[in-house]
C-alpha cells in the first residue's frame, strides 16, 4: 500500500500562507463530520456497527465457501466498498463512482477509472501456473510458459508503483506431470514475492527460473493467496494466468468465494491460456465470478497482452479522473458522504434481511464489509484522498510512461489508448 503522507505537511506550497492547508483541514472535517454522523446515527436510532472481525477469523469460517446464492452480495467493481446490488438499490449504475460522474463529466463506466484505486491503494497478486501443459506452443509458436512472462513481465514494467503493489506466486514448479510426483507437485506453491516486493527492477530475475513441471493445484493456490493480503483497506486483486483447471482434488470455486468473503475483499481475474473449451473454461469462469473478477479466454501472447493492456488503461483513465476530482474535492468528497449514508442504510438493511432469513454467515461477512468500507469512508477519504488525487494525473511519469507504452504496443493498445485518455471537466 502506497505510504501516505499527512495532508497538511504535504501538499501546503510555501508562499501560499497556509491557503491549501486551511482547505484540506475544512473538507476533512466536514466530510468527517457528515459520515460520522450517518455512522453513529441520532441518539436511540438504531444498532451500531459491530467490531470487524479479522481477516484470519472471517476466512476460517467453515461454511464460507459453501455455495449459498448470495455472491451478487459481494460483487465490487470498482473497489469502492459498495457492492454492485446496493449500487442498484441505491438508484446507482453498478460500478460506477455517482459522485465523480456530477462532479466530472465523462467519468462513464466504459472508462472503468476508480478513484478507490488511487486512493485505497491497489495491492494485486499474480499467480502463474507452472505446470507440465504450459510448455504448450501457443497459436502464435511460443511456449504458453513464454508467453505468460512476456506479459506479465511488460505490465510490471509499466504499472504505476506508486499505487499498485504488486506480487507473484508460482504453482506446479516441482516434480514432473507423471502420476507418481502428483502429491509432491501439488504441495508446491511458492511466493516468489510477496505483495509490494515485485517491480521491474526484478521482474525478470523473480520469472527466470520458472518452467513448466507438475500439476495445477489451483484451490490450494488461491488459498495461501489469502495469506498475502494484509490490509483490507487497499483494493485487492488476484490475477491467474492458467492453461488448464485444478488436478489435486481442491475445490477452487469454494476457496475463491472464501477469499472473496475473508474480509479481505479480493477480487479474482483468471486468464485462461489455452485452456480446455467446456468444462475447463467453465470452472475458470465460475472461479471469477463467485469473486467478482473476470473470465478472459486466450489462445496467445497477443491475447494476454491484450488482458494487461486492458488494466494499464484503466490507470490511464484513473488518472484522467483523479485530475478533475483534485480540482473539486469539496464537491466530490461532500457528495461521497451523502451517498455513503445511503448505502450504508441499504446495506444494514441487507444485512438484516439476511439474519432473519438465516443466513448468518453472509450477513456477518456483509456487515464486515459495512465496518471496512466505513473506515474508507470516515477516514482514508477525508484524510488522504485530496493528496493521493493530486498525486496520480496524466501529467505524472507513471502515468505518462503508461501511455507511451500502450501507443506503441499495437492497435489494441493504442486502441485502449484511445478510449482511456478522455478528459474529464467539471
Amino acid at each position: 500500500m502506497p505510504e501516505y503522507r499527512d495532508e497538511t505537511s504535504a501538499i501546503a506550497p510555501a508562499g501560499r500562507k497556509g491557503g491549501r492547508r486551511l482547505l484540506v483541514s475544512t473538507v476533512a472535517f466536514a466530510v468527517a463530520g457528515a459520515l460520522l454522523l450517518g455512522a453513529c446515527g441520532k441518539a436511540g436510532s438504531g444498532a451500531q456497527d459491530s467490531p470487524s472481525p479479522s481477516p484470519s477469523q472471517t476466512f476460517s469460517t467453515s461454511s464460507a465457501g459453501r455455495d449459498d446464492g448470495l455472491d451478487a452480495y459481494f460483487v465490487d467493481s470498482d473497489g469502492d466498498g459498495i457492492p454492485d446490488k446496493i449500487q442498484q438499490a441505491i438508484g446507482e449504475t453498478n460500478g460506477v463512482d455517482s459522485c465523480a460522474s456530477k462532479v466530472c463529466a465523462g467519468a462513464a463506466k466504459d472508462h472503468n477509472a476508480s478513484m478507490a484505486r488511487i486512493i485505497r491503494g491497489t495491492s494485486t497478486m499474480v499467480i502463474l501456473d507452472s505446470s507440465g501443459s504450459m510448455q504448450a506452443k501457443t497459436h502464435d509458436g511460443q511456449t504458453r510458459m513464454s508467453a505468460a512472462k512476456k506479459a506479465i513481465r511488460d505490465y510490471v514494467d509499466n504499472s504505476p508503483s506508486s499505487t499498485e503493489q504488486l506480487g507473484l506466486m508460482v504453482y506446479g514448479q516441482a516434480g514432473s506431470n507423471r502420476r507418481s510426483d502428483r502429491a509432491v507437485s501439488c504441495r508446491q506453491i511458492k511466493t516468489v514475492k510477496p505483495i509490494g516486493q515485485l517491480n521491474k527492477a526484478n521482474v525478470a530475475g523473480a520469472l527466470a527460473p520458472y518452467s513448466p513441471h507438475g500439476w495445477t493445484p489451483l484451490a490450494a493456490s488461491l488459498k495461501d493467496a489469502a495469506k498475502q493480503f494484509a490490509d483490507a483497506g487497499t483494493v485487492n486483486r488476484v490475477v491467474v494466468v492458467t492453461d488448464g483447471i485444478e488436478e489435486c482434488g481442491g475445490n477452487p470455486k469454494a476457496e475463491a468465494r472464501m477469499l472473496r468473503r475473508s474480509g479481505l475483499n479480493v477480487r479474482i481475474d483468471v486468464v485462461g491460456l489455452g485452456a480446455p473449451k467446456g468444462h475447463g473454461s467453465a470452472q475458470l469462469a465460475s472461479v471469477a465470478k463467485v469473486a467478482g473478477g473476470t473470465f478472459t479466454a486466450v489462445n496467445d501472447t497477443a491475447g494476454l497482452e491484450r488482458y494487461f493492456d486492458d488494466l494499464l488503461g484503466q490507470w490511464v483513465a484513473t488518472a484522467n479522473l483523479s485530475s478533475c476530482v483534485a480540482d473539486h474535492f469539496v464537491d466530490y468528497s461532500s457528495c461521497q458522504a451523502v451517498r455513503w449514508q445511503k448505502a450504508r442504510k441499504a446495506m444494514r438493511s441487507e444485512v438484516d434481511k439476511l439474519r432473519s432469513q438465516g443466513d448468518g454467515t453472509a450477513a456477518d461477512q456483509l456487515q464486515t464489509r459495512i465496518n471496512d468500507t466505513s473506515t474508507y469512508y470516515l477516514t482514508t477519504l477525508a484524510t488522504h484522498g485530496l493528496s493521493e488525487a493530486k498525486k496520480f494525473t496524466p501529467s505524472s511519469a507513471e502515468v505518462k510512461q503508461i501511455k507511451a507504452y500502450l501507443a506503441d504496443s499495437g492497435s489494441h493498445g493504442r486502441a485502449v489508448l484511445h478510449a482511456a485518455d478522455y478528459r474529464c471537466h467539471a
